[in-house]
């Protein structure tokens, strides 16, 4: 689980450094949303253990998160 937050991280730094240059597309602002919520919700059930009952279809869907947001960033369109 802390690999996973750790990549999540990761492709959060990266999409902040591109979004400095191409803010206004709203392909790369989507991924940038998508994981700064999957980073949030993630460090919430990390603090709060008793939610254990559910921890696991939350990890799926981050896990879903994380690789739509790796695909939009290999996958991102090209600018003019």
């Amino acid at each position: 689980m802390i690999i996973l937050l750790l990549l999540q991280v990761v492709t959060g730094f990266y999409l902040l450094h591109i979004a400095g240059f191409y803010i206004y597309d709203l392909w790369l602002l989507a991924s940038i949303i998508m994981t700064a919520i999957s980073i949030a919700t993630q460090l919430l059930f990390l603090i709060k253990k008793s939610l254990n009952d559910c921890y696991h279809k939350i990890n799926l869907v981050h896990i879903i998160l994380l690789i739509s947001t790796l695909f939009l960033m290999v996958c991102k369109p090209e600018f003019d």
